[in-house]
């Protein structure tokens, strides 16, 4: 898609991930653990024989603030493309342009959620 050109181009990734949930870390039954989704990109970003990849975040949620930081923290700023919440087809434009669609990554959660199942259609 044009889109996808144009993440590729601007970020000069081979792989784009998308992880348009909301930045929730609590160990609450609704909460997305993101801080999760951040530590496990920067793990596969750091192995050389993987390809170069973008994770598109939405900003969104209360602990949006507390994910920048942990980016910085992690030291993949480079890599981390923010977007604003984006309405339905927008976020459709973006699940078509992306390589991986990420979601919820909460143990006790058991489901998915709305995201996986727009990524997957």
């Amino acid at each position: 898609t044009p889109l996808r050109k144009e993440l590729r181009e601007a970020t000069g990734a081979e792989l784009l991930f998308l992880c348009p949930t909301r930045h929730e870390w609590s160990n609450a039954f609704d909460s997305k653990r993101s801080d999760r989704v951040l530590r496990a990109f920067a793990t596969y970003i750091r192995n050389p024989d993987h390809p170069r990849a973008a994770l598109i975040l939405c900003r969104w949620g209360r602990d949006v603030r507390a994910s920048e930081a942990l980016i910085d923290e992690l030291g993949i700023d480079s890599q981390i493309v923010w977007k604003a919440p984006m309405h339905k087809i927008r976020l459709r434009d973006h699940y078509q342009a992306c390589d991986v669609v990420l979601d919820q990554f909460h143990e006790a959660v058991g489901t998915f959620g709305t995201v996986t199942a727009e990524g997957l259609s």
